[in-house]
């Protein structure tokens, strides 16, 4: 049974909206000031809608936030509500269609693994100091590993090399649908919609392509991009996010709502100046410093420069140290498949698969080389 609290000021909109929800099957209205909690809040955005849409807001903070759904007087209404993430609108006059597929669409989405109320996944960046360092390669290994820890988990891995991702050519597959084509239909943007949009790999993985064409990338925006993430948080335990250093408005939502950034270098000068401008620049413009990692990649500890003198400079322990492996990761692209699948016994492999549990909190174990993360 789903329970509906009905936040509704006007006596003949009341009355409309529990005769709507009465006739419907597995719902049930509670009292406002009851202490059952809700599972969907239809809301009325009456004249002063600034002020209702800060009610809003104050709810969704609530770690047992509920589905909101609202009503709306105007189109500028609507897109307020939509940069909040609210997905389900009702204008007057309430038509019980309307509504019925509402409720429809939010009985699929909790079938599809939509986690409990408060239960968010965490979104993980993946991006270099400069072209090269294997970016796509740390992003699509890190979401495979990830779906192999022992639990039921849901991966989502979005492309956000708008204008050259690589990512269909390290899996081998060819996407019908892009992050594109999702922005072009935003008002149709529902969990359902989504899915049908990502092409699942056979590992189970959920991808999200880039454009087919750099042109497409222009129609990228910081809002659109925001409700894609804000309903994939609802969709997937973690997504993982191949990114890069340019930070337009795509990059900017992500490195805002992630958990983590993994910043993956080399212990080269030109590699180590660049992923220090790049934190520096992320936290001079208010970016939480505490989330962004310092990832060395193709780790050689007889470079020219030591590790110890790279977190000097950097005032932080590497978080991760990824062996240098150069035939079972060009091996692996080649065959279109992660390392995870091709070389499972290889230090990438192993490196990956630790990384993965000390994400998920599993691995408590120390270890100064492949995989520590703090």
């Amino acid at each position: 049974m789903i329970c509906v609290r009905l936040d509704i000021k006007s006596a003949k909109l009341l009355e409309r909206f529990q005769e709507i929800v009465d006739s419907l099957k597995d719902l049930s209205i509670i009292e406002p000031q009851g202490s059952e909690l809700p599972d969907v809040v239809i809301f009325e955005v009456g004249p002063d809608s600034e002020k209702d849409l800060e009610s809003v807001e104050a709810m969704q903070r609530s770690p047992s936030c509920p589905e909101i759904f609202i009503t709306y007087a105007s189109y500028e209404i609507m897109k307020k509500a939509l940069k909040m993430g609210i997905r389900e609108f009702f204008s007057e006059p309430i038509k019980k269609e309307e509504v019925e597929i509402a409720f429809a669409r939010y009985k699929k989405n909790l079938k599809h693994g939509k986690p409990k109320k408060g239960k968010y996944g965490k979104i993980l960046s993946v991006l270099g100091s400069k072209g090269g360092m294997g970016t796509t390669t740390v992003a699509v290994n890190l979401a495979e590993a990830l779906t192999l820890t022992g639990d039921s988990v849901r991966i989502g891995l979005v492309d956000l090399n708008l204008e050259f991702g690589d990512i269909p050519l390290f899996l081998d597959i060819e996407p019908t649908h892009t992050i594109a084509d999702v922005l072009q239909n935003i008002l149709r943007l529902d969990s359902e919609f989504l899915l049908r949009a990502m092409i699942k790999h056979d590992s189970g993985i959920y991808i999200l392509g880039s454009p087919n064409n750099p042109e497409e990338a222009k129609i990228i925006t910081h809002d659109g991009i925001k409700q894609i993430f804000n309903l994939m948080q609802g969709m997937f335990d973690y997504i993982v996010v191949d990114s890069n250093r340019s930070l337009n408005q795509a990059i900017m939502v992500s490195l805002g709502l992630s958990e983590k950034v993994f910043v993956i270098t080399q212990l080269d000068l030109a590699s180590l100046k660049n992923a220090k401008r790049f934190i520096d620049m992320c936290i001079t413009m208010g970016f939480d410093e505490s989330k962004f990692r310092l990832v060395i990649n193709r780790y050689d500890k007889n470079a020219d420069i030591s590790l110890d003198e790279a977190e000097a400079v950097f005032k932080q322990k590497a978080s991760w140290l990824i062996p240098s492996d150069y035939v079972t990761v060009v091996s692996s692209i080649n065959q279109g498949k992660s390392f995870i699948h091709t070389a499972d016994n290889s230090r990438m492999t192993k490196s990956f698969k630790k990384m993965a549990l000390r994400i998920q909190g599993k691995e408590t174990k120390t270890s100064r080389l492949w995989g520590l993360i703090k």
